[in-house]
């Protein structure tokens, strides 16, 4: 990714509406404004199995795939599969995105075929060379990440992330600190860090290290940091009390001190700090199998299967 992928204009923005009575010296960031340009292909190589593209568009799996298809196309060879999935998304990223930060009106029905790509990425050995395809898709604006995810991000990219990344923390956390994106992507980055530190003892202490140093990076940053806004701030504060990270009280501390985190999300600092010490929310949504994922996205948005 590069500098001119962006554009920034920050005295044309308009910051009407928030409460800059209660958040005097805040820089209310709050994912705008969007300035990301990525580049997508126009055109992708035959497909090596055309038969998954096909079932990742039947308007009969727009939603879930049935579990014995899943077996099929897991039972391909990982590394053809896994390229050609990598390319469809970047593709359909393409055809989603108008240019203008909404969604084309020839985007069809490409986020069902992106949703099933993202969600077998996560199962093909692809490491980080598809986490960076994966996080390609939180980088879109409001519109169009609404029109990929909905409220299914947690359910698709969220478990994703966690499998992909928990060998490449460091470049979720370029991803957290870039600017010009939208924080939601961002937040799921959170979950799935807070899934790794849950589901990989081995990677738990790196997963509070990951926390800890974005929190640091939070502070140094101030009022004026422009990666993150108060309410992003909250969100994080909230993945940490799912983890029961009270090691990391002092830095929360801090950062309410400096009146840097929303207070209608997780409460005030004391409510925080009780809640932490009681142990009273916990991270036990965790998805770690791909039937789950179709499972769990059937029970929220579709039919039973």
């Amino acid at each position: 990714m590069q500098d001119d992928d962006f554009d920034f204009d920050s005295d044309k923005w308009d910051r009407d509406g928030y409460p800059l009575d209660e958040y005097p010296l805040y820089y209310q960031y709050d994912g705008f404004p969007y300035t990301y340009h990525g580049s997508y292909p126009k055109q992708i190589d035959e497909p090596a199995f055309p038969e998954v593209n096909e079932a990742f568009a039947s308007s009969d799996n727009y939603l879930a795939l049935p579990d014995a298809e899943v077996d099929r196309i897991l039972a391909l060879p990982h590394d053809k599969l896994r390229k050609q999935l990598e390319q469809l998304i970047l593709w359909g990223l393409g055809i989603a995105n108008d240019g203008d930060g909404g969604v084309s009106d020839n985007a069809g029905t490409i986020d069902q075929s992106i949703m099933h790509s993202v969600i077998f990425l996560g199962y093909l050995g692809g490491g980080e060379e598809s986490l960076r395809v994966v996080l390609e898709t939180l980088r879109q604006s409001d519109d169009v990440m609404d029109y990929l995810w909905g409220d299914s991000a947690n359910m698709v990219a969220t478990p994703t992330l966690a499998r992909l990344g928990k060998d490449s923390l460091p470049l979720l956390r370029d991803f957290v600190l870039e600017e010009g994106t939208m924080h939601c992507g961002k937040f799921h980055v959170f979950e799935a860090v807070a899934d790794i530190a849950t589901l990989y003892p081995e990677k738990h202490e790196e997963a509070i290290e990951w926390f800890s140093a974005i929190i640091d990076d939070i502070l140094n940053g101030g009022p004026e940091a422009s990666f993150t806004d108060y309410t992003l701030n909250w969100m994080l504060v909230g993945e940490l009390l799912n983890i029961h990270a009270e090691e990391l009280l002092p830095k929360i501390k801090q950062m309410y001190d400096r009146n840097l985190v929303e207070r209608d999300g997780c409460g005030y600092w004391e409510d925080v700090e009780s809640d932490m010490k009681a142990g009273i929310y916990h991270n036990d949504d965790c998805i770690t199998d791909i039937k789950q994922t179709y499972r769990e996205l059937d029970r929220a948005f579709g039919r039973n299967r």
